[in-house]
């Protein structure tokens, strides 16, 4: 008889409280917003009167509720593994296939390639990208998300989006502005911490994998901007290369463009 897994009944009733909470304040909601259409003259009154306060109170309630919600719901239903050790000498010669090779988003498709994979932390990644005019990005909130209603609003003022990697969010993100790009365009590197620690000498240094992407704001409609984000021709463009081979004090292996960079101190 299989043995029952306790983690999946938290998980499935977290969606089911989640999903009865959500009928009962839609519920709520349509009979609140009844009761004032019932009290207004309906001949007088224009469908767009009541669309603007509705899609408004829509917005900003629910953009605020899944904002404040955002990183506990993602703890409850973050992808649960173990911890994986690898020798040095073995990620290098190939084990590192055993890493995803695609960024995997909430429903389980695979998206842009995961183009580098860093043995270290996050404080070494920033500051030795640092020098070649990489730049920390502070995280996404909901003011980012109000700031997108507004057609003045630029690109160096909205931090990138928090694109998600088996259920986590990126542990640093860093952008670049490439001679070229416009205001309203620039790189864009995340990076995911693993469940892989890398053996190297006597300690075990964690594994973080990154993937590279474009943003680029635009301007549909005169009160709306989005950021919309663009995949490299090459995984790893050429010009990024150059600056991870002139990283100091760390070995850089990359024998492909079609394989990720494999980066360790």
């Amino acid at each position: 008889m299989p043995k029952h897994d306790q983690r999946w009944d938290r998980v499935e009733c977290g969606k089911t409280t989640d999903a009865i909470g959500g009928v009962l304040f839609g519920a709520a909601l349509t009979a609140v917003f009844a009761l004032l259409y019932d009290q207004l003259e309906q001949r007088k009154l224009r469908g767009t009167l009541i669309a603007v306060p509705v899609l408004s109170a829509f917005l900003i309630f629910g953009g605020y509720h899944a904002a404040s919600a955002f990183h506990s719901n993602l703890s409850r239903y973050a992808h649960r593994t173990t911890t994986q050790k690898l020798e040095l000498a073995n990620w290098t010669d190939g084990a590192w296939h055993e890493v995803p090779a695609s960024r995997i988003d909430l429903i389980g498709e695979e998206e842009e390639a995961l183009s580098i994979q860093w043995a270290g932390t996050a404080k070494e990644l920033t500051s030795a990208l640092s020098k070649y005019d990489w730049k920390a990005a502070t995280d996404f909130t909901w003011h980012d998300g109000l700031k997108l209603l507004s057609p003045g609003t630029q690109l160096k003022d909205i931090a990138p989006l928090p694109l998600l990697h088996q259920g986590k969010v990126p542990i640093v993100t860093l952008v670049q502005t490439r001679p070229g790009d416009t205001l309203s365009a620039r790189l864009v590197w995340r990076f995911w911490q693993t469940e892989f620690v890398i053996r190297i000498g006597d300690q075990d240094v964690p594994l973080l994998v990154g993937s590279l992407s474009r943003e680029v704001l635009e301007h549909p409609l005169s009160w709306l901007s989005f950021l919309r984000e663009e995949r490299p021709a090459n995984s790893v463009p050429e010009i990024v290369i150059s600056d991870l081979a002139n990283i100091n004090m760390f070995s850089v292996r990359n024998t492909a463009l079609s394989e990720p960079v494999l980066i360790w101190k």
